[in-house]
């Protein structure tokens, strides 16, 4: 079960990744913006909730091992979730903005009649 779940999350970003419109934007890098960003925020979310609780207060050893699971599970779970949801806000903010089209600036020489033409030109180039 876990091989189709990669199977279908790669063939998934290959499909978004080689069509024309995700190439022209920036929506890969909103996504590793979003995710670090989420990750960051959902994780101190966690460190700040974690570092509130005192599990001292627990008169049960198993409870206090309950307590110690979630100090250390919880952050893990808000850091994963603020980055899944951080990369797909990021990745639908990144696809609203487009990449400007690559433009060189070549020299030229034209032989005329009246002789030497020196100059420069521009060129739409494809990335």
């Amino acid at each position: 079960m876990r091989n189709v779940f990669f199977i279908l999350l790669i063939a998934l970003f290959v499909l978004i990744s080689s069509t024309e419109v995700f190439a022209k934007t920036y929506w890969l890098r909103g996504m590793g913006i979003g995710a670090l960003s989420g990750a960051v925020a959902g994780g101190g979310a966690a460190a700040g909730i974690v570092a509130t609780d005192n599990c001292s207060s627990m008169q049960d050893s198993s409870d206090r091992g309950i307590c110690g699971a979630l100090k250390v599970g919880l952050p893990i779970g808000m850091t994963l979730g603020g980055a899944l949801v951080g990369a797909g806000i990021g990745a639908a903010i990144g696809s609203a903005f487009e990449k400007p089209e690559k433009v060189a600036l070549l020299p030229y020489m034209i032989y005329t009649k009246e002789g030497l033409n020196i100059g420069l030109n521009f060129r739409l180039q494809e990335f």
